[in-house]
């Protein structure tokens, strides 16, 4: 793991990115990894802008296997500004997929609905699992009540998809595999 201060903002770049960016590049080809980096910058402005709109500073920046992280300092007096900005993420990849549609580009509309929908996964390291966190703490739970009550939610989710893809033959060891990596991911790390 590389990990420097720039300006104040924690920037981390840890070695399960080469290692995502490696299979990508050797599955797909260098073509669809320089379009999934750029759906992530994509996703990752989404979250600058709405951060700018609120006038939040930047704690950390990571990349990683799970792609960019951008991660506000949490603005513990309106909950309801961290949900807006975990979720301007993913509207940024669901606008870029409907436009990329429209412009008839659907393999790259796909990428981008498809890491919209991922990112709402509820896993800790995910977009989803922030909103959740911020929701739960805006009714008041306590934080360690809250990584228990996510990560339940997390282990439910992760079976149930993987319930689904056995049940319906659908081979994908790739989503099984990163679904199974969140997890364990969040129950080593926890919450930052």
């Amino acid at each position: 793991m590389i990990r420097f201060d720039w300006h104040g903002i924690c920037c981390i770049v840890d070695f399960s990115f080469f290692v995502f960016a490696a299979c990508v590049g050797l599955q797909c080809g260098s073509l669809w990894f320089c379009l999934l980096l750029s759906a992530c910058f994509l996703h990752e402005l989404g979250h600058l802008l709405a951060m700018l709109l609120f006038h939040q500073k930047i704690r950390s920046v990571a990349v990683r296997g799970v792609g960019i992280v951008i991660t506000p300092v949490p603005a513990y007096d309106a909950y309801w500004k961290d949900i807006v900005i975990w979720l301007a993420g993913p509207a940024a990849n669901f606008v870029a997929g409907l436009g990329a549609f429209l412009l008839g580009e659907n393999a790259y509309a796909i990428l981008h609905l498809g890491l919209c929908i991922f990112n709402l996964f509820p896993y800790a390291s995910l977009d989803g699992g922030a909103v959740f966190k911020s929701m739960l703490l805006a009714r008041g739970m306590m934080p360690q009540t809250v990584f228990f009550v996510l990560s339940c939610i997390s282990v439910i989710f992760t079976g149930i998809v993987i319930a689904f893809l056995t049940l319906y033959r659908v081979w994908n060891p790739s989503l099984c595999v990163m679904l199974v990596y969140l997890l364990v991911f969040q129950f080593v790390r926890g919450f930052d």
